[in-house]
């Protein structure tokens, strides 16, 4: 499976600056939206209202025309942005400025980006479908890293946008535990365990 197409977390620079690529607030997606969850995604920033009008969502991937058509017929459309794939210098300045992270696609979940946000200290909501994502939520909240629980229905998932946009201290511990688990431990071992528990093959790791 790949769902954890493993690449180490890149620390052999920590120097370079981690400069903002957006003037504002906005939640990430840093893979492409797709499928219901992608919809669902969408639809819940729509309903987050008057009150989150400054907020944008910033998808990391090329633009998605029935989701383009979606966020013009709810009227979000000039702050839903497409701005294509990142390399991954530009993916950390996106993270390192993200209010959230949602992941919310069709394609495989890898657990390289997964430990990625987590270091990041960016709160994650994982709305991606299928068996790993639901291992991988699960595993989440096991380690207490989780920022909400994805949520059936639209309203549902606007409400837990809501929650983690607002910074409660249930939030601020689970970002805590998330740098923890990405950065305390060795990342090949959180590799292993959640390969373990997405049930996939064994990472990969970079060459020596």
């Amino acid at each position: 499976m790949a769902a954890l197409d493993w690449t180490p977390i890149d620390t052999a620079a920590p120097e370079r600056a981690r400069r903002p690529l957006w003037d504002g607030d906005y939640l990430l997606a840093p893979q492409p939206l797709g499928g219901p969850a992608g919809r669902d995604a969408l639809e819940a920033f729509a309903r987050l209202g008057a009150a989150r009008s400054g907020l944008d969502l910033v998808v990391l991937g090329d633009p998605e025309p029935a989701l383009a058509r979606l966020a013009r017929a709810r009227g979000v459309a000039p702050r839903v942005h497409f701005v294509g794939r990142a390399t991954r210098g530009a993916e950390a300045s996106w993270l390192a400025g993200a209010s959230t992270a949602v992941l919310a696609g069709r394609g495989p979940l890898a657990g390289s980006l997964v430990l990625r946000v987590l270091a990041a200290g960016c709160p994650l909501l994982v709305g991606a479908s299928g068996a790993a994502a639901d291992a991988l939520r699960g595993r989440l909240e096991a380690c207490g890293a989780a920022a909400a629980v994805w949520p059936p229905g639209v309203v549902g998932l606007a409400a837990a946008l809501e929650r983690v946009l607002e910074r409660g201290e249930p939030v601020r511990r689970a970002i805590a535990r998330g740098r923890e688990l990405a950065a305390g431990a060795d990342p090949g071992a959180i590799g292993e365990r959640l390969r373990d528990a997405l049930g996939g093959a064994a990472p990969r790791r970079a060459a020596a």
